[in-house]
C-alpha cells in the first residue's frame, strides 16, 4: 500500500479523539506503518509522532517563615496528556490525572504497534524528566543510551524495550505557543486556560477549560512535528534530534556536489595543527550561525573576543566594532576554508 493509500485510509476510517486513559482505543494504532533501519540495524521505527505533557501542582501555598524565608512544598503531577499523529493526521488524545498511570499508558502503547522503536516527544523534557525519572527507573532499568547537553538537561534517551524519549525544546528552540504560531499550526496552545497559582491534586475533575488546555498543548506539539518534517522532506528516521542538526545537514547536503567530504580528509593530513583549526572552527561552540545568510565572502579582519566569530561575522557589517586586535589569529582560521 503506497503512502497515498494509507493517508486516504486514515482519514476515511478514524476521526480524532480526545479520551480519559481508561478509554483509550489502542486498536487504532494497530495500523500506524514502520520504518525498518538499513543494513544490521534491525530497528523498526513507529512512523508517528507522540507528545507527552505533564501538569504539576504544589502540595499547598508557600508559608513565609520567622527568618524571612519560605517554606518551600513539592511539586507533583496532577494531570498528563498524550497526542497521537500518523501519516500527518490527529489520530487522538489521551488524558490522565495521575502519575502512576502514565508508564502502564507507554507499554501498551509500545505493545500496540508493530514496530520495535517509539518515539516520545516532550516539550521541556528537562522538567518533565524530574518527575517520569522515578517511574521510568522502577519499571524499565536505567536507560540503555542516554544524549544530554548538560547533566540536567536530558536530549534524548533510549530504554530496552524500545521507548525513547525525546526533548522537542531543542529541536523547536521557542515555547510551544510561538513553534505553533510560526508553522501555522491548525490548532495552536489554550493560552490562559490554566490557572498556574491553583493548589490541585490527583484525581481531582478538571474544568473543560483545563482539559482544553492539556489536550491543545500536545496537540499543536504533534502538528508541529510533521509540519516540520515535511518541510525538511526527512524520514521519521532522519528527523534531526536539535535545531543545529538542521544546519548541519543543509551543510551536508550543500557540499556533496563539491566533495566537501573528501576535501576536508585532505585538509587533516596536512597535520595535526591544520586538524586541529578545523575542529575548533566547526565545534557547536563556533556555528551558531543562520543557516540563510551563509555563503559570504569575508573581506574584513574583525574582532572575536566577545562573542563566537560565527556571531560576529554574521553581524559585522551592521553592530560590530572592527579594530586589529586579534587579527593574525582570525586570518590563519579563515585561510584554510
Amino acid at each position: 500500500m503506497s503512502h497515498e493509500e494509507r493517508t486516504a485510509l486514515y482519514y476515511a476510517r478514524h476521526e480524532y479523539l480526545f479520551e480519559y486513559v481508561a478509554d483509550c482505543p489502542f486498536g487504532l494504532l494497530g495500523h500506524c506503518p514502520i520504518d525498518q533501519a538499513r543494513g544490521k540495524d534491525k530497528t523498526r521505527l513507529n512512523e508517528l509522532f507522540i507528545m507527552l505533557d505533564t501538569e504539576t501542582s504544589k502540595s499547598g501555598p508557600d508559608q513565609k517563615l520567622p527568618d524571612g524565608r519560605y517554606q518551600i512544598n513539592d511539586n507533583y503531577i496532577v494531570a498528563w496528556s498524550a497526542s497521537f499523529n500518523i501519516l500527518g493526521l490527529d489520530v487522538m488524545t489521551i488524558w490522565g490525572d495521575s502519575p502512576d498511570q502514565i508508564i502502564p499508558f507507554m507499554e501498551k502503547v509500545q505493545k500496540s504497534l508493530r514496530g520495535n522503536k517509539t518515539v516520545w516527544y516532550i516539550h521541556h523534557a528537562a522538567y518533565d524528566w524530574q518527575f517520569l525519572r522515578k517511574w521510568c527507573y522502577e519499571a524499565w532499568g536505567e536507560p540503555v543510551a542516554q544524549l544530554n547537553t548538560k547533566p540536567h538537561y536530558p536530549v534524548n534517551i533510549d530504554f530496552a524495550n524500545g521507548i525513547t524519549l525525546r526533548d522537542s525544546l531543542i529541536l523547536a528552540q521557542r515555547s510551544i505557543e510561538r513553534w505553533a504560531r510560526d508553522l501555522n499550526a491548525p490548532n495552536g496552545k489554550a493560552v490562559g486556560a490554566w490557572d498556574y497559582d491553583r493548589i490541585r491534586h490527583q484525581h481531582e475533575p478538571m474544568s473543560e477549560d483545563e482539559l482544553r488546555y492539556i489536550e491543545c498543548d500536545v496537540l499543536a506539539g504533534v502538528e508541529c512535528l510533521a509540519i516540520l518534517r515535511k518541510t525538511l522532506r526527512c524520514t521519521y528516521m532522519s528527523m534531526p534530534y536539535t535545531q543545529t542538526g538542521i544546519v548541519r545537514s543543509a551543510a551536508r547536503e550543500a557540499g556533496k556536489p563539491a566533495r566537501a567530504h573528501k576535501t576536508a580528509r585532505e585538509c587533516y593530513e596536512k597535520g595535526y595543527e591544520t586538524y586541529h583549526d578545523l575542529v575548533n572552527i566547526y565545534h557547536g561552540g563556533y556555528t551558531h550561525a543562520n543557516r540563510h545568510i551563509s555563503g559570504w565572502t569575508i573581506e574584513e579582519h574583525i574582532e572575536c573576543r566577545d562573542f563566537h566569530p560565527a556571531i560576529r561575522i554574521a553581524c559585522s557589517r551592521s553592530r560590530c566594532r572592527r579594530s586589529d586586535s586579534g587579527r593574525s589569529q582570525l586570518r590563519s582560521r579563515i585561510a584554510i576554508y
